[in-house]
């Protein structure tokens, strides 16, 4: 998570990421290939959420263990899929601001 010093305004975006974005530049990767990477790894983490959903447990599967188990493994089930929540919403704003900074390079080369 970015820290308090890290959080500045974007100019591509125009607002304060919560997350710590690339600093697009000649050097780094190429915006469209950043884009597709940090996609790819978005929809993997989306696809990862919902086979957790499907993967919920299920009270059956704990009624020989001790009182408690079926519960608590729901617990731990819900933190995970929170946990996703969490990095899918990351990855996203990270997508958002790659596009961002390839949008405003468009326009920039379309004025000349």
């Amino acid at each position: 998570m970015a820290t308090e010093n890290s959080l500045r305004y974007c100019k591509f975006c125009r607002k304060e990421h919560m997350v710590t974005v690339p600093a697009i530049n000649l050097n780094g990767t190429a915006p469209e290939d950043l884009f597709n990477q940090v996609m790819a790894a978005l929809e993997a983490t989306r696809n990862a959420y919902r086979l957790m959903l499907e993967a919920c447990p299920n009270g059956r599967d704990y009624q020989t263990a001790i009182p408690g188990t079926a519960s608590a493994a729901l617990q731990q089930h819900s933190l995970r899929l929170e946990r996703l929540q969490r990095i899918e919403r990351e990855l996203k704003e990270i997508v958002e601001h790659v596009q961002a900074v390839i949008d405003y390079k468009a326009e920039i080369a379309s004025r000349g």
